[in-house]
Parts: C-alpha cells; structure tokens; sequence
C-alpha cells in the first residue's frame, strides 16, 4: 500500500534518490542533498506549527512512500504565502488599442507583456513529482490533491488564494524559445542553467526582469506561439487543476512563458466538495464500490486511496487502510470522491 505523508529527516536519502530520476529540465526537488535537508527541516517545523499562528511564508512538502518497500516514489508541495520575504515577479499579459492615422495599415491592438509584482502573498503549488515507476497508480493526482485536504482542515495556515505555475514549452535540447528571444537578453545564461539557479535561490530571478513592457508581436514566431502555453507533459496537472476551480491569471512565468493559473480557497472544488467523517469502525474487508481519498485531519496528515463504507458522517474502513492512515475508531477522516 502506499501513502501519502509530511517529510521526515529520515526520508533524505530517499528524497535524493528520487530527485536523481528527474529529466533535466525538471526542477520539482534539487538535487543536492544539503538543498533537501534544509526543506526538510522548514517542512518539518511548519508542520510542528500549523494552525497555531498567522498565516507566515512556511513549506509544506509531502512524500508518497510505498510502505512495502519504504521507497520514496513521489514528492509535492505547498507553500503558505509567497513573494513575502522575497518579491515575487511575472508578466501580465496586456492587450492594448494600437490607434493610428493610417488605421487600414496598423493592427487594432497589441500584446504585452508587463512584469508585475505578485501581490496579496498568494499560497503556491509546487514541488509536484513521481517517480517514472509510479506513475499511471492514480498517485500523481492524490499527491496533487492532498495540499487541497490540508488547506480544508487548516484554512487559517493560508492565503485566501492559490497559485500554480505551469511548466512552458521546452524544446528536447532543453532550449526554451521564450528564454531565448526574452529573458538570455538580461541574463546571458542557458535556460538550463537559469532554471536551476532559480529553483536554489529565489532573490536570482530579479536578475531576468527588465524594467520596461515588451512587446509580443516584436518576438520571433516560435517565442509568440509559446507565450501562455503549458508543456505537454504538465498539461494533465494543468487540467485537473482547472476542473478543480483554477482559472488562467493572464500572467506567465518569466524563464519559460508557461501560464499561471490562480483560485479562491472557496472556489476549489476539492475544498468546497470535501467532507469529514467519524472512523465509525475497523474491519478486515470491505466491499465497496466507491473509492476515496482519505486524511487524516490531524497535522500528521496522511493520505491514501482506499474502499471505505460512508453513511451521514460515519466511515467503515479496513484494518490496511486504518494501520497506513494510523487512525483507530473515534478518530476523523477527511474524505473526496476519487
């Protein structure tokens, strides 16, 4: 059975193992172990601390373990308030009336892009990733959906919205077309090296924003097209999340162009549709059409997938289910259709 569960020092080494079998190009988890252990500990003490003071800029990082083996398969992340301590910048796209005197000749308007400074230190989505060998189990959506669990029992530990940015086009080379023809003109790195940098150290994507709007129609093709556009392997993240209630904010990612996508605590479907039942009792088997996710409400905050008998606000789970959640009859579950 696997689970779902808050970050402990044990789980470095797993971590890393983890991180040694992402893509180049994907930046979820750093690959140096001394990045890892610092999040942890930030991770471990925000979660020490949840629910009992004002919403601050904490990382929450969950794990998918598979119990059988104690292997790390899979990582995401929240974080409770971002561009606080660090400002936090983007481009909003804008359209503007382009009226001249000769208007048969000119276009009726044009496209800019206007870095912004994120305000209202929206919650962030981040840190999604599973491991090749497990992905297609359903986890890849659990592990995404169980920051929405959490931000339901401890709506006061976060923002009033939530932001996720979604990874842009990237050629196979690991070339961005949007890097190339905007942001290597104020940082003369590789988009490779850029990414990376900015994934160890927030402050460094101050160094790519540039002071004045640019215009969209004056960028080679290939870097318009892109503008907004999700990577294909991220649109499936992408559209789960706009099932869920995320909209497009009209902004994009200053390295790739890859759209952000923004939603209310309230209007989060997963929030919104979620329910909290009583572990009523603990049986061997159970026979039961419907699948569930299910956490625990506690700030040791377990998830799984998992068969379980529901009537009015009382739960039947199996004595698996109960020993991966370490709930006993009495205690609450967080519940959503799976």
């Amino acid at each position: 059975m696997k689970i779902i569960r808050p970050v402990q020092k044990r789980d470095l080494q797993g971590l890393t193992d983890l991180a040694s079998t992402m893509s180049l190009g994907v930046t979820s988890l750093s690959k140096k172990k001394a990045h890892l252990k610092v999040k942890i500990a930030r991770s471990i003490a925000a979660f020490e601390e949840i629910g009992k003071k004002k919403i601050t800029p904490e990382i929450f990082l969950f794990v998918l373990e598979d119990l059988e083996t104690g292997e790390i398969l899979g990582s995401s992340q929240i974080i409770s308030k971002s561009g606080v301590n660090i400002d936090h910048y983007f481009y909003q796209i804008v359209h503007e009336p382009f009226q001249k005197k000769e208007a048969h000749l000119n276009p009726t308007q044009v496209t800019l892009l206007k870095p912004t400074k994120l305000k209202g230190g929206p919650s962030k989505l981040a840190g999604l990733y599973l491991h090749p060998l497990a992905r297609k189990t359903g986890f890849g959506r659990i592990l995404s959906f169980c920051r929405f669990h959490l931000i339901a029992d401890f709506p006061r530990s976060f923002s009033p919205s939530v932001i996720a940015v979604m990874r842009g086009v990237i050629r196979k080379d690991l070339s961005s077309p949007f890097w190339d023809a905007v942001g290597s003109h104020f940082c003369k790195r590789s988009f490779q090296d850029a990414i990376e940098k900015d994934a160890e150290t927030p402050e460094f994507h101050y160094n790519v924003v540039p002071d004045y709007p640019i215009y969209v129609n004056l960028l080679p093709k290939k870097a318009q097209e892109v503008v907004a556009r999700t990577h294909p392997n991220t649109r499936a993240a992408a559209h789960l999340l706009m099932k869920n209630g995320f909209v497009d904010s009209g902004m994009v990612d200053l390295f790739d162009g890859g759209p952000i996508l923004i939603a209310k605590k309230e209007d989060i479907h997963l929030i919104q549709n979620s329910r909290v039942v009583k572990v009523d009792a603990i049986q061997p088997r159970i026979v039961a059409r419907q699948q569930w996710m299910a956490s625990t409400t506690s700030a040791d905050h377990r998830t799984t997938i998992c068969n379980c008998q529901v009537e009015k606000n009382c739960a039947i789970i199996t004595a698996e289910t109960a020993k991966a959640l370490e709930v006993v009859p009495g205690e609450t579950l967080r519940l959503s259709e799976y």
